[in-house]
């Protein structure tokens, strides 16, 4: 009797703890309200894939450039020479590495030797430093077209590493040159004028000392090269109005001499 009794009791009890406990757990599984920030898409950085040229660092002697190979061939040779070195140094590029035409690459190089350099040869009034602010050539040694051609080996000079963030290597006319968005002045940039302008300074010196070596005569030494690393660098001011607009059936980035005025 007593057994019947307590029934209905119990069972009340325990629809009221089951009730209780799906409230419970219905307030602890809500789920918070989605936000902009969780749908937000994390943008890849497009540089992050290319290949580099140098050790990937940073610093404030570091410069950082984007170049894109439009010379048409391959590159299989990088090397710089500050103004402080007569020669180049060794290849930038890995055995068996290849700066292939059209590809992009991040050039990295640390200018603190030569910024320290130019420092102390103007504390010291070195009337025979090459230059008081550094200055940099880059050597291309571009592969031979056909198995059994010779490789091309070309020389940018004066590389304006603080004036660009980007620019395109190229190479026309037997002479190799870079354009580039100028920085300090907001505008497009060729170098090829000034880098046949050094050529024909450099022919015209060689034709020179042949001259005189075939006369038989003592003559005065000839003139440096004008690529020397001690002659000061041309400086282009280009007058840009209106460029041309660009050949669409052409993917060359080169800008040649077209409305730019040296």
């Amino acid at each position: 009797m007593k057994l019947k009794s307590l029934t209905p009791g119990l069972i009340g009890l325990l629809a009221a703890g089951l009730l209780l406990c799906g409230c419970g757990s219905a307030e602890g599984t809500a789920e918070p309200e989605p936000t902009e920030t969780a749908f937000a898409e994390v943008q890849p950085d497009p540089d992050a894939l290319l290949k580099t040229i140098g050790t990937e660092q940073s610093g404030e002697t570091v410069y950082r450039v984007k170049l894109k190979n439009e010379t048409g061939r391959d590159i299989v040779g990088f090397s710089i020479r500050e103004s402080n070195e007569a020669t180049f140094p060794e290849n930038m590029l890995p055995d068996g590495d290849v700066f292939a035409a059209g590809e992009e690459r991040i050039l990295y190089y640390d200018a603190a030797a030569a910024i320290e350099a130019a420092r102390l040869a103007e504390e010291n009034g070195d009337a025979d430093a090459p230059a008081m602010e550094p200055a940099y050539d880059i050597e291309l040694t571009l592969k031979a077209e056909t198995e059994d051609g010779e490789d091309t080996v070309v020389v940018l000079h004066y590389f304006p590493f603080d004036d660009m963030e980007s620019g395109t290597l190229c190479y026309e006319d037997e002479v190799a040159f870079v354009a580039y968005h100028a920085i300090f002045t907001d505008q497009d940039i060729s170098t090829k004028a000034a880098e046949q302008k050094l050529r024909e300074d450099e022919i015209a010196a060689a034709q020179a000392t042949s001259a005189a070596a075939s006369s038989g005569g003592q003559s005065a030494p000839a003139q440096a090269p004008a690529a020397s690393v001690s002659t000061p660098a041309p400086e282009p001011v280009p007058v840009v109005a209106d460029p041309p607009a660009a050949d669409p059936g052409s993917d060359s980035g080169c800008i040649g001499d077209e409305g730019l005025v040296y």
